[in-house]
């Protein structure tokens, strides 16, 4: 009986095995990339990218493949809102400011709740001095007002506190790996930008079961452009 059971368990752990290696690779002029032998796709040139969908275990992933620069960037990572929405997150902690509100503890912020009256920033000198530190994970800025200076919290989008997000350069590459950090709820992709170039690439879907985001994730990493 008990060798009977660990000859099961050897069957189990090769077949597991076979499964996980059964993949094909997908080459184009653009890119190549492996997928499960069960996944297909369906491919497109546009006027301005080549794109397409690979139907995975009931859902679709997406991508484009574009030399003018037109495939989206995904969810922003904090450094990237940081750099490039300083309007949003500084009249948010500007705001807090004059409400004498404490946002130290405040999680996120959802997209309908952004205040976009840009006119309310009167101080423009906070504007372009409002330099940004790092501490324990948080962000933090520090803002004269009535001539005391005060340390606010930067808040974030929801759907950035909701991900997980990577950044680092491969290559000639500026890469962007995102998942969410709640199975289900939110965007697993990957975001490719040329630095030399305009070309950039991305391949993404939304609400992937835990198996499929990691097969995704794993296929992420086979990637290679051409």
């Amino acid at each position: 009986m008990e060798k009977r059971v660990v000859i099961l368990f050897l069957c189990a752990i090769s077949l597991f095995f076979c499964k996980s290696a059964s993949t094909r690779i997908l080459a184009f002029d653009e890119f190549e990339i492996s997928i499960p032998d069960d996944w297909n796709y369906n491919s497109k040139n546009g006027t301005d990218s080549f794109y397409g969908t690979i139907n995975a275990n009931g859902y679709k992933l997406f991508f484009d493949y574009s030399e003018m620069g037109f495939a989206n960037s995904l969810i922003n990572s904090k450094q990237e809102y940081i750099e490039y929405y300083k309007k949003d997150w500084l009249l948010i902690a500007l705001q807090s400011i004059k409400l004498g509100k404490s946002n130290q503890n405040l999680q996120c912020i959802d997209k309908d709740d952004l205040i976009k009256d840009y006119s309310t920033i009167s101080d423009t000198t906070s504007l372009n001095q409002a330099d940004v530190y790092e501490d324990n994970a948080n962000y933090y800025t520090k803002l004269y007002y009535n001539d005391v200076l005060k340390t606010i919290k930067i808040q974030f989008p929801c759907e950035i506190e909701n991900h997980n997000i990577q950044i680092d350069t491969l290559g000639n590459f500026y890469r962007k790996i995102i998942y969410p950090k709640k199975s289900g709820e939110g965007i697993t992709g990957l975001y490719l930008k040329d630095l030399k170039s305009n070309l950039n690439f991305q391949i993404s879907s939304e609400n992937l079961d835990i198996d499929t985001q990691n097969q995704f994730i794993n296929m992420i990493k086979t990637l290679k452009l051409k």
